[in-house]
């Protein structure tokens, strides 16, 4: 099956996003919009989404960004759902941004198919 999502053209450039479900303990469950990010390492979600689901904290984590500068930050275990798959992960913790970020570890699951032109994200899972 192919899941089809816009590039959110709030962006300049335009970026592409794909729609996700966060959950964590309990069964408490978000659905946000996340930037799918083929230069990221690692899923980052906002600290306020995971204490939403009352993600299962773990273990400290050192991110590195842009620009040579890095922080530490919490890393949490849930679950995503995304484009008919469901993975568990152990994602990070963003204190520093509002975005959700779908990085490798979760696009490695799926044929991820960026069509520019038309500004599509085409999801093969």
């Amino acid at each position: 099956m192919i899941f089809t999502y816009s590039y959110n053209e709030e962006y300049i450039p335009a970026f592409p996003v794909a729609e996700v479900e966060i959950s964590g303990k309990e069964g408490k469950v978000v659905a946000v919009t996340g930037l799918v990010d083929s230069g990221s390492d690692a899923t980052m979600i906002p600290l306020k989404y995971l204490q939403e689901v009352r993600a299962r904290k773990g273990s400290r984590k050192r991110v590195h960004v842009l620009g040579n500068h890095s922080y530490v930050t919490d890393s949490y275990h849930v679950t995503l759902q995304l484009a008919g798959i469901t993975v568990r992960l152990v994602v990070l913790g963003d204190r520093l941004h509002d975005q959700v970020i779908i990085g490798r570890d979760v696009l490695n699951y799926l044929v991820v198919t960026l069509n520019g032109v038309a500004h599509t994200v085409e999801i093969t899972a």
